[in-house]
């Protein structure tokens, strides 16, 4: 049942696969296993109807995916694949290829099944490594060498951006503002968001930006797991130079964005915080997602100069405490340019204020203190002591 609202972008369709009977999660999650395990070992049979059947089962797993989610071309591109699976029968007048019992046949069925136990053996190397040490398996050092050199080739790869399952949905909301105390979130057109918006139907559309911030939270989760706190504290490059956009109010950036509550001139400090998604009960009208946090930070939150104009804008931001010097209240010297040519400083989270109500007229929630990373852990840390 998870799979439907944790999947990056759903359609509006989720929150009513998500309320199926258990029994139905429950039968859907074996055939998958079955589907997507041993059966696939039917794709290499020299008979063709267990070639048909799994472009059956494939077509079916693609449709059953593609109805409550928005995965662009994703789901087309795995079908024109399986249509290698179908005999050369159906689209010309050439009959049937079928194995004889000829020599020529027991050659073919040979190299067919010598070429399936070297693919699923080296296959094995990827897999453990998808497993992160929950399969406590020593692979031969032969099989690690044969995957070494067949890896160049593609032949081989991990399962795939979707090979581990978690039951949780956070999601990512920036927010800006002009004093570091009241805060007003940026909406995005196709991400989850506002709690009482339903979820979109994009067909092939390929929604890149929101569905690229939907790793950004899975990414966070994983160091956080993997104990490795000096990258708690930093960005991506590619996030900081976004966030340097929106804080001149980039034309090309807000274009992407549904609701951007900084018209008149953009804000002074932007942050990132990571809230809790999970699907409105029955009952509740008007809502398809319960929203609480915000639960974490994603970074420190990064600051415009004040002598920094924009278009539309002239003169200096005034009221806001500008960059220091002091070292001690940096973070690395991490910086990001805008699109003048000009540094953002990553500052740390300016004063705040007693918790705020948004005044963003689309989505009314409260935001919460902002609580460093590091203050987090040293906590954690002094109560397990």
């Amino acid at each position: 049942a998870v799979h439907y609202y944790t999947q990056p972008l759903p359609n509006p369709l989720f929150w009513y696969a998500h309320h199926l009977p258990a029994w139905f999660h429950k039968a859907t999650t074996v055939a998958t296993l079955l589907v997507e395990g041993p059966m696939c070992l039917l794709i290499f049979s020299p008979w063709a109807w267990h070639r048909y059947l799994m472009f059956a089962l494939f077509l079916g797993l693609m449709v059953g995916i593609n109805a409550t989610g928005n995965y662009g071309d994703l789901g087309l591109t795995t079908i024109v694949g399986c249509l290698t699976l179908l005999d050369d029968s159906l689209w010309t007048s050439k009959p049937a290829s079928l194995i004889g019992l000829d020599a020529l046949g027991f050659i073919r069925l040979f190299v067919i099944i010598l070429v399936v136990l070297v693919y699923i053996s080296v296959s094995l190397v990827p897999l453990i490594k998808a497993a992160r040490g929950r399969i406590p398996i020593q692979l031969p050092a032969m099989l690690l060498k044969a995957h070494e050199v067949l890896s160049p080739f593609q032949f081989l790869n991990s399962y795939g951006l979707f090979g581990s399952m978690h039951d949780f949905r956070m999601e990512l909301s920036i927010e800006g503002s002009y004093d570091g105390q009241v805060w007003h979130r940026y909406l995005f057109k196709y991400r989850v968001g506002d709690p009482t918006k339903r979820p979109p139907i994009l067909l092939l559309h390929w929604a890149r930006l929101d569905w690229h911030l939907w790793f950004v939270p899975l990414e966070f989760v994983m160091a956080k797991q993997h104990l490795q706190p000096p990258h708690l504290h930093q960005v991506d490059g590619w996030y900081a130079a976004f966030i340097g956009q929106l804080l001149v109010n980039s034309t090309r950036v807000l274009r992407l964005l549904d609701h951007n509550p900084f018209r008149e001139r953009p804000p002074m400090y932007i942050r990132s915080m990571f809230y809790d998604y999970k699907p409105s009960d029955k009952g509740q009208e008007g809502l398809s997602w319960q929203m609480t946090g915000p639960v974490n930070q994603y970074g420190l939150p990064l600051m415009r100069p004040p002598a920094t104009t924009t278009p539309g804008h002239t003169g200096t931001d005034t009221g806001v405490e500008g960059p220091t010097s002091d070292p001690e209240r940096h973070t690395g010297g991490m910086t990001a340019p805008n699109s003048n040519g000009e540094t953002l400083d990553r500052v740390p989270n300016p004063a705040p204020g007693p918790d705020e109500v948004s005044h963003d007229p689309n989505l009314s929630c409260e935001l919460k203190k902002p609580v460093s990373l590091r203050a987090r852990r040293g906590h954690q840390q002094g109560e397990e002591e």
